[in-house]
């Protein structure tokens, strides 16, 4: 095979990855609005980050798993980022937690001004007041 070849083949199949991975997130997302979770804002992110400002909860939501926090287990939220090394968690939201099974949880983003937004529009929806952006 010429290196054409397998070139097509790897888009291929990293294709096919991405399109798996988004389908099973999305019957996750499902299973969480079938326990009684309204999205009221997706704020994206790796793993996907939701808001329910109905029952005043957050989710984070992978493909194998859906994990959710009512706002009250937020102990805070920080911006944070890793400078200069070669790691694949640049930009992120820290997500700290009281009473959960894990401390603290992380969104991370491809770019700074996204993270930094979203970090903004969370801040915003946790204290129950719109933010247009």
């Amino acid at each position: 095979m010429s290196n054409l070849h397998w070139f097509i083949l790897a888009v291929v199949v990293i294709a096919v990855l991405a399109y798996w991975n988004w389908q099973r997130t999305n019957n996750q997302i499902k299973r969480l609005e079938a326990q009684g979770f309204y999205i009221s804002a997706d704020l994206g992110g790796v793993p996907k980050l939701l808001v329910d400002q109905q029952s005043d909860s957050i989710a984070i939501v992978s493909g194998s798993e859906y994990r959710r926090y009512s706002f009250g287990q937020i102990e805070s939220l920080e911006y944070a980022y890793d400078y200069g090394t070669q790691v694949e968690e640049k930009f992120r939201i820290e997500i700290k937690l009281q009473g959960a099974d894990r401390p603290q949880e992380n969104i991370v983003y491809n770019e700074e001004q996204r993270a930094e937004k979203q970090l903004k529009r969370l801040q915003a929806l946790l204290e129950n007041r719109p933010l247009s952006l």
